[in-house]
């Protein structure tokens, strides 16, 4: 027998797709700061990857807008979606620039942030020795369950 779990809050459809669509809540806060975290545990080079995995997600105009501007540049000098970010932009852009820019990839494109930024974040993780990697990588494949389930995302069936 098949059984159909609806979520108990209701959930807001995506008006493109009819998927639902998330929320900003707690989870997806936590995420995005796990993100920022990990970008300052990064070599510059694994920041450039992150970032450009990030950007390649995200429209011009939202570039220009978030974070007071700091991903202008980026957006500015380069083509959606294959920015192109150097070591400069690495040094200039903060933790709480990226959790801002993970943030809103994770509530605008949440099909993209779990096949195309997760996956190239898994594998930068697995090219660092920084003691704190491993744990984070932990604390967002949880977090990223925890968000799916608290969206209806994947609702048992």
């Amino acid at each position: 027998m098949t059984r159909k779990i609806e979520p108990t809050i209701p959930v807001s459809r995506d008006s493109r797709t009819g998927a639902p669509a998330l929320r900003a809540g707690a989870t997806t806060i936590d995420l995005a700061k796990r993100l920022g975290d990990l970008y300052t545990a990064f070599s510059n080079w694994q920041r450039i990857q992150l970032l450009e995995s990030l950007l390649a997600q995200t429209r011009l105009l939202t570039l220009v807008t978030l974070a007071d501007g700091a991903f202008a540049d980026i957006g500015l000098r380069g083509r959606w979606p294959d920015f192109k970010v150097n070591e400069t932009d690495v040094q200039l852009i903060q933790e709480a620039e990226i959790a801002e820019l993970a943030e809103h990839v994770i509530l605008q494109e949440p099909d993209a942030f779990s096949s195309k930024v997760l996956p190239r974040l898994r594998e930068l993780a697995l090219d660092n020795s920084a003691a704190r990697v491993p744990e984070a990588i932990t604390d967002i494949n949880d977090l990223e369950s925890k968000l799916l389930r608290e969206s209806g995302r994947y609702a048992v069936h």
